[in-house]
Formats: structure tokens, C-alpha cells, sequence
């Protein structure tokens, strides 16, 4: 018998892998290892949100009668506190939270001292306008309109703004019987928010208050054929079709 050459070892040899002849089988391959994903760390919960979960809980709680007198006077030295930390820490939209807390307890005095402080020491084009925001809202409530309005203006300096402060904005202006800042609102606002129904609704409303229904009208309606069944578009139209346009003013006498 010739002996084999080199090719044909080769050949019988890789016949005979995995062969179950004599008297040991042959081993399986070993499963490819899964390779290891590290997981994501969980981030920190935010002590500012449980701290001011607690306030708010503390507010909840106050009692009534001779014992809110108290009760009051530990709310508003734990916000003071709270509210403090949040401006050393740049969060005003703590500031805020705290802010509103004290206001739905009745302490808007308290809240309004917070929030004066937070817009003397805050920057908002670096820290945000979160503040500057809930104090326009508290100086709304007193009757301090222009003040109301200045703070708007200020927080709408920083971008990126919402429909809704434009809103408020030109509301505030008509509150002030100033049609003319309050139509500048609202073309201000349509200049970052072309599509927003609701504010070119609240341009229409200038518009009724100014005394020319017609010309909301014919604001309004190609609107409504877009949105059929938004409810302040049809509040504003059956209003404005229901309103009287306001009387021509006499020349004046030479």
C-alpha cells in the first residue's frame, strides 16, 4: 500500500472530525460568550422635586383656626429657605414652584417678596425666565398691570418663547386699553408661531375690542374652516357677529 500523501491525510482527517468511532466522542464547540452591555446609570432624583413635594404637602396640611397663624408662619420659613437655595443654585423654576405654593396657601405677599428677590439675582438668558413668568401672573392679580406687562416683555427676550406668554401679553396690553402694544403682541408673537390658532384668535379679539366685529370676522373665518371644532374660534365669531361696531367719532369742529 502506498502511504498517503500529505493532501489525502489532510482529507481523511477531516472525515474522521466528529466521528463517533472509538472510544472517545468528540467534543461540541463551546457557545460563543454574549457579549456584556453595560447598563445605563440611573440618574439622581432631583432633591429640589422631593423638597418641594414636601412644601406642598406642608401646604396642604395647614389648619384652621388659631392654629394656622403658626402652621403659616413654618410654611413660609420653610420656603423662604427652599426658595433661597434655588436662587444660590440658579433654579428658578423652583423658585416658581415655591412661589406658587405660597400663593395657593394665601401667602402672596411672602411669594411676591421671593420672586423679587430671584429677578434681582437671576440672569434669565442663562438661568430661564420661569420666575419672572409666575411674578408678571402675581403682579397681574394685584392690579399692577404695567408691571405685569414689563416682566412679560422681559422673559419674552429670551428665546425660545410660547404662544401663550404672547397671549398674555397682548390680554395684559388690553387690559391697559392699549389696543395698539396689544396688536403688536400678537403680530410679534405669529412671527415665531405662524400657525397657532390661538393667538391669531387673540389678535381678533383686539380687533372686537377696538369696535370693528367685521374685521375679526374676517379673521376669524378662514380659520374656522380649518379647525371646525376648536371652541374659542366659535366663542370668538358668535361674538364678534353678535357685536355692534363701534360709532364713528365726529369730526372736530374747525
Amino acid at each position: 500500500m502506498k502511504p498517503l500523501t500529505n493532501l489525502a491525510s489532510a482529507a481523511l482527517a477531516a472525515l474522521l472530525v466528529g466521528c463517533t468511532c472509538g472510544d472517545k466522542p468528540a467534543e461540541a464547540p463551546a457557545p460563543a460568550a454574549t457579549p456584556t452591555v453595560a447598563a445605563e446609570p440611573t440618574p439622581a432624583p432631583d432633591p429640589f422635586l422631593a423638597a418641594l413635594a414636601s412644601l406642598r404637602e406642608q401646604a396642604g396640611a395647614l389648619p384652621s383656626g388659631e392654629a394656622r397663624a403658626a402652621a403659616a408662619t413654618a410654611l413660609v420659613d420653610a420656603s423662604r429657605t427652599l426658595g433661597n437655595q434655588a436662587i444660590t443654585d440658579h433654579r428658578p423654576d423652583v423658585v416658581s414652584g415655591v412661589a406658587e405654593i405660597l400663593r395657593g396657601a394665601g401667602e402672596a405677599q411672602f411669594a411676591g417678596a421671593l420672586l423679587q428677590r430671584a429677578k434681582g439675582l437671576l440672569d434669565p438668558a442663562t438661568d430661564g425666565t420661569a420666575h419672572l413668568v409666575t411674578l408678571a401672573a402675581l403682579r397681574k392679580e394685584e392690579g399692577r398691570l404695567l408691571d405685569s406687562a414689563s416682566l412679560l416683555e422681559r422673559a419674552l427676550r429670551v428665546p425660545p418663547t410660547t404662544p401663550e406668554l404672547w397671549i398674555e401679553l397682548s390680554r395684559v396690553y388690553s387690559a391697559l386699553d392699549r389696543p395698539g402694544p396689544a396688536r403688536a403682541a400678537v403680530t410679534r408673537g405669529l412671527r415665531q408661531h405662524a400657525d397657532n390658532v390661538e393667538l391669531t384668535v387673540q389678535g381678533a379679539e383686539v380687533i372686537l375690542l377696538s369696535g370693528r366685529p367685521d374685521q375679526a370676522i374676517a379673521t376669524l373665518e378662514p380659520l374656522l374652516e380649518a379647525h371646525p371644532d376648536h371652541a374659542g374660534l366659535k366663542d370668538a365669531i358668535t361674538r364678534a357677529r353678535t357685536a355692534k361696531p363701534a360709532a364713528a367719532k365726529a369730526p372736530a369742529t374747525p
